[in-house]
């Protein structure tokens, strides 16, 4: 069979592969466009399969809400380099991502690419699958994080710094949603983006981590000329005292507020009313903890 240049366009179009590989896939498939779209995806997977062993360390973090404003669902998808995370097609499958998590209840990666869609169209694999093809890099959804919440509860989400970093908060609003508490959540997830707390709040943070920190303190402390000589006891107390500094620096609810700094974050929730309360945080930052 002939393979015109209008069956390359068409096939190119679709796969996004270049003119010589369509032409190829067009002629081993004796112009079958469906089969061409295959070997085009074997091809792809191939290649995918032999990119494995590099690293990517780049990439987006996508987070969505329900409609409802009941559920959020946040993802870190990967690439080798910056310049297929800016691609709007690697951007895309960022988001349609978040949207597939909200529809299932997958807890793995490969569960949720495989998850039926919820009308009945093609799992997230093939697309996924075909863009790794297109874009010609190792892509990896590395993790993703789904919550649901009550009706006294509200979620938030946040991405910020061109979408390297992705936040979902979830507060207690013993009033329900209200445009107050919708901006204070807001807030809040800005500040968590800014910020970068490890813990909700001190009695969060583990004691191997309390006593490793004194210790360094205690011996801060020891190393100063102006305490020298000072008793154990001594030394102690100004380890204590320089633990609430690191507090402030790890835990969110002592950390000072990014839009009002004289004000800690607990006091930014008192003030907000009665029983308004963070129950929950995430903060997703690209590459973070991987290596290069």
């Amino acid at each position: 069979m002939q393979i015109t240049a209008e069956m390359v366009k068409n096939l190119r179009e679709q796969t996004g592969a270049g003119m010589m590989e369509c032409k190829k896939a067009l002629t081993a498939a004796s112009g079958d466009m469906e089969k061409a779209r295959l070997l085009l995806r074997e091809k792809g997977a191939a290649g995918a399969a032999k990119r494995e062993g590099r690293t990517a360390s780049e990439g987006v973090v996508a987070a969505l809400k329900s409609p409802d404003g009941m559920s959020a669902g946040m993802v870190e998808l990967n690439s080798e380099t910056d310049f297929v995370a800016r691609n709007s097609e690697f951007k895309h499958l960022a988001r349609e991502l978040a949207s597939r998590i909200l529809s299932t209840t997958a807890e793995t990666v490969d569960a949720l690419l495989d998850a039926p869609a919820p009308d009945g169209g093609q799992p997230m694999r093939h697309q996924y699958d075909e863009v790794i093809a297109r874009l010609r890099e190792k892509i990896a959804l590395r993790r993703f994080a789904r919550w649901h919440t009550d009706t006294k509860g509200i979620i938030e989400t946040y991405v910020h710094l061109n979408d390297k970093i992705g936040v979902m908060v979830e507060l207690s609003a013993p009033n329900g949603e209200t445009d107050e508490m919708r901006r204070l959540a807001k807030d809040i997830s800005m500040h968590i983006a800014a910020s970068r707390p490890q813990f909700l709040s001190r009695e969060d943070v583990p004691e191997a981590i309390i006593r490793e920190e004194m210790e360094i303190q205690r011996q801060r402390a020891a190393q100063d000329p102006k305490n020298a000589n000072k008793p154990d006891a001594v030394l102690d107390n100004i380890a204590k005292g320089r633990l609430s500094k690191y507090y402030e620096e790890t835990c969110l609810l002592d950390q000072p507020f990014v839009r009002d700094p004289a004000q800690s974050v607990q006091k930014v929730l008192a003030a907000a009313g009665s029983g308004i309360e963070v129950r929950r945080f995430l903060r997703y930052m690209v590459g973070e903890e991987l290596e290069g």
